[in-house]
């Protein structure tokens, strides 16, 4: 060997990186994750969030390709039923982003789906980082119960004005459902490690396991708990499969009737205990299948569902107005089921994809017996977003793509990753963290200029409204930062600008109170018929809200169109509402002795 490639083999063994270390940089996953959600608050928490762990992601892919290239080695990659089918779907989620929104479906959310995809790979191509990755979860699920336990003890505030019981989480839902997850993989590693490991650490994993059955019923998360309970229920049966305990006919008649009357039972208690919830997510359901009747195939592209539920829910009640959910709805941003919400943004095919992905897990020919507890983690998850939302909770939408990763499925092919492709995908890796950062960057700024107009309030800064409104074409796909701004933060633009702005706010993230802002701003200019748009439309969505209906009363009256103002005046009285206060009684008030002064006069439509 001659000095010149001596010199080279050493400087290159210098350069390797250690798998100690990128084990131990792998394993801070959920610990950034968890830090992130502690640590970033404001307006802006769950963008910046998702763009701080994408670059996360994109760096660590980016080290696991480096280390590969600086040992020279020539990686082989096994692929198996679930990357070809999980593929599929992120191909096909992405096409249908991009075919149906064009540019504007870059956002932070896109970011975060490409960051999940990056972990999967990750875990995907080093095997060795599966384990590390199962305790940096656990790590976090301690962190998350010790913190919730602090919470319900009122020693530590929670994030939520109404729940004293969240973790780092916006909802106890989140938590709960956080946690169920985590009982399993606590499983995992009784079952991984039991028989060779000191009675002391036996001591902590149960103990461990305790803590995490006291917070999951602290959460009062229903959803958590049907979880628990069918993830639990599967580890059982499969582990009863394993043992070869034979049963008579009679017996295994008497099993399976007996667990499917208790599970009936469970599921209508669980209705009953909080009974207007249950029912709020079945309007939301019953309102989400005439999305999905409109758009069966495709659907109507991800990131749509808010779009596109307020104005299914305002034509519900519209040819429903004798409803019995009346009075518990809401204006949702969440389906409160995600193979709902697949239907509904990617059609049938998207749905497919998901349904193939399940299908796939539980239906493997050869099953490593670590992964019973995996497979009941899994099931776990589907059957809490059969009632939740955790894809929109960045540190629950990463669990499953970690979870598939981590399962065995049989190798399908076998493909041959050179260290040009290596390179090519490495340089693809920086140009995607480069434009991540960029947004990172503009959204950070963003979030300052929006904590400094918010904290003056009245005299808002004048260089501070100018940045938010010259970067405002690049935000407006954000919906955390287009609902504060179009509400609170558009009072020193001009009415034409104010109405750009709402009117962008209200495709993208409507709500009752955006759009009487809205149909306040056409009232201004006189342009009554789009004001009537938009106040009908905000009453027809919530009806047990009364203002809508006041200001329709009121713009009327403006009209001097006293039959339409007497006969809304008529539905404002005998309006049901949830809460009485002083908003329903000052509108009623007025309703009231309008009826009374016109009682006597002659009534007319509105002058041309």
């Amino acid at each position: 060997m001659s000095w010149q490639n001596l010199t080279s083999c050493v400087i290159i063994k210098q350069m390797q990186i250690p798998i100690k270390l990128q084990k131990l940089l792998v394993g801070s996953l959920f610990p950034v994750a968890f830090l992130l959600q502690t640590t970033i608050t404001g307006f802006l928490q769950t963008p910046l969030v998702t763009t701080i762990f994408a670059l996360w992601a994109v760096f660590m892919f980016i080290l696991v390709l480096l280390a590969s290239l600086i040992k020279n080695k020539r990686e082989t990659i096994n692929i198996n039923l679930f990357d070809l089918i999980a593929g599929s779907y992120i191909t096909y989620r992405f096409a249908v982003g991009f075919m149906n929104k064009g540019s504007d479906y870059f956002s932070s959310q896109f970011i975060g789906e490409v960051g999940i995809c990056l972990v999967y790979l990750i875990i995907r191509i080093k095997r060795d980082f599966c384990k590390p990755v199962i305790w940096s979860c656990l790590f976090v699920g301690f962190a998350e119960s010790v913190l919730a336990m602090l919470q319900a003890m009122h020693l530590l505030n929670s994030s939520h004005v109404f729940f004293n019981m969240t973790g780092t989480f916006s909802n106890p839902g989140q938590l709960g459902g956080f946690v169920a997850i985590q009982l399993f993989l606590v499983g995992h590693l009784i079952e991984k490690y039991w028989s060779r490991t000191s009675r002391l650490f036996k001591v902590l994993l149960l103990s461990f396991a305790l803590l995490l059955v006291s917070t999951l019923l602290l959460s009062q998360s229903r959803a958590a708990w049907l979880a628990a309970i069918g993830g639990g229920i599967y580890v059982l049966f499969s582990y009863m499969k394993k043992s070869h305990i034979k049963l008579k006919p009679q017996q295994l008649r008497a099993i399976r009737t007996l667990g499917l009357s208790s599970i009936v039972l469970l599921i209508v208690l669980l209705y009953h205990y909080k009974k207007d919830s249950a029912d709020g997510r079945l309007l939301i359901w019953r309102v989400t299948l005439d999305m999905i009747a409109d758009h069966p195939v495709f659907g109507s592209g991800p990131g749509t569902f808010s779009a596109n539920y307020f104005t299914y829910q305002s034509n519900y009640f519209a040819t429903n107005p004798d409803s019995r959910f009346l009075l518990l709805a809401g204006n949702p941003s969440y389906a409160f089921n995600e193979f709902l919400l697949a239907a509904a943004e990617l059609g049938a095919v998207g749905l497919g994809f998901l349904l193939l992905i399940i299908i796939s897990v539980f239906n493997a020919k050869r099953e490593v017996k670590e992964d019973v507890f995996l497979k009941g983690a899994f099931l776990a998850f589907c059957i809490f977003a059969f009632f939740s939302y955790p894809s929109s909770v960045f540190m629950l939408a990463v669990l499953p793509a970690v979870l598939l990763a981590i399962m065995y499925s049989p190798s399908l092919i076998k493909m041959s990753f050179p260290w040009g492709m290596q390179l090519v995908v490495i340089a693809t890796s920086v140009a995607i963290g480069i434009i991540t950062l960029n947004h990172h960057q503009l959204l950070k700024n963003a979030s300052l200029q929006l904590q400094i107009v918010a904290s003056a309030k009245d005299a808002q800064p004048t260089s501070a409204c100018f940045n938010l409104r010259s970067n405002y074409s690049r935000l407006k796909n954000e919906p955390n930062f287009l609902y504060p701004y179009a509400y609170y933060f558009t009072e020193k633009l001009t009415h034409s600008e104010q109405i750009s702005i709402l009117e962008d706010a209200s495709q993208i993230v409507p709500s009752v109170e955006i759009l009487c802002k809205l149909g306040k701003q056409y009232q201004k200019i006189h342009q009554y018929s789009k004001a009537e748009q938009c106040f009908t439309l905000s009453a027809n969505v919530v009806p047990a809200r009364i203002l809508p209906n006041y200001y329709l009363f009121e713009l009327y009256r403006e009209q001097a169109d006293t039959i339409s103002a007497s006969n809304i005046a008529n539905k404002l009285l005998n309006q049901p509402v949830k809460i009485e206060n002083t908003e329903t009684i000052k509108a009623k008030a007025k309703a009231r002795t309008f009826l009374k002064q016109t009682a006597t006069c002659p009534k007319t439509h509105p002058v041309a």
